[in-house]
């Protein structure tokens, strides 16, 4: 594992690198592209973390510059849209709420969270 998460590492890097040495970059994002499901601690969402130094949340919360895009591979048209759908997202956050992260929230989280507190001894529970 080891080994493999050494590899992945420094192509990536080098490929960045490359990048960076050709254009300069004003306000990049980074779609991640994959045929299944973010795993909690990806390699190449770890790497950029640190790129972007940006370490937060979990699920929708957590994407800010950095986006997973699952089910999405080797469609690059689709995941542009993706991102497009984002960068709208916060805006329409920072517009309405002032909260770029906001839209990125369920609409009933807070209403949810109230009625499960509220109905907590009500709700049957599973073995």
């Amino acid at each position: 594992m080891n080994s493999a998460a050494v590899a992945e590492l420094e192509l990536i890097n080098e490929k960045i690198k490359t990048f960076l040495s050709k254009d300069k970059w004003q306000s990049p994002y980074v779609v991640i592209c994959s045929d299944h499901q973010a795993r909690h601690g990806e390699v190449v969402t770890q790497y950029f973390e640190h790129v972007f130094n940006e370490f937060q949340g979990e699920a929708a919360e957590r994407e800010d510059r950095i986006v997973y895009a699952e089910s999405i591979f080797d469609d690059e048209p689709k995941a542009l849209r993706l991102l497009a759908a984002h960068i709208l997202d916060q805006k329409l956050g920072s517009a309405f709420f002032s909260d770029s992260r906001r839209v990125q929230r369920d609409v009933m989280i807070d209403s949810a969270s109230f009625w499960l507190w509220e109905h907590t001894m009500d709700i049957p529970k599973l073995p």
